[in-house]
């Protein structure tokens, strides 16, 4: 009976150590299953935060974001409109004269006199002295009486298709 006992000893023994192992194994794939489940929510929330900054970022190397200071210039519509609408333009430019005969008059119409926006317009003097003379002259109207300098008569006047101003 004693080799019987012995037997049964070893047997009991090695029930032992294979439950062991199970349950070393069994916690072992646990622990490596949670790893891989926490590395993949990082990688995942990663790639997120990646696409969130992509589409934060500015799309080309010159772009920042510009605080534009809106006192000071002219203006038309509520200065609390929820929008504000900043034309930057030249006198002398063609194409700003364009936008001001065909884009402006619709913006006045469907956002300007309705309240949802206001526009303001500032100088961008890019085509020589002529045009900062225009803008001075503009810039003076504006200060002396801020209601002609939106007459269109006066922006006409200024935006003219070949305005002819003495450079020097």
């Amino acid at each position: 009976m004693s080799e019987n006992n012995q037997h049964q000893s070893q047997v009991e023994k090695d029930r032992k150590k294979a439950k062991r192992r199970q349950i070393v194994v069994i916690s072992t794939v646990l622990v490596v299953v949670l790893i891989a489940a926490i590395v993949v929510a990082i990688v995942f929330k990663n790639q997120q935060g990646s696409r969130q900054q992509a589409a934060n970022k500015a799309t080309h190397k010159t772009e920042k974001a510009v605080h534009i200071q809106y006192d000071g210039h002219p203006v038309t519509g509520r200065s609390d409109a929820p929008v504000k609408i900043a034309e930057f333009a030249d006198y002398r430019c063609p194409y700003c004269k364009q936008f001001e005969e065909k884009i402006v008059p619709k913006l006045k119409k469907d956002y300007i006199e309705s309240g949802k926006a206001s526009f303001y317009f500032m100088n961008n003097t890019i085509l020589g002295q002529g045009s900062v003379i225009a803008a001075n002259a503009a810039d003076e109207v504006y200060h002396q009486n801020p209601k002609a300098f939106w007459n269109p008569s006066m922006k006409n006047c200024t935006k003219s298709k070949g305005m002819r101003i003495n450079n020097g």
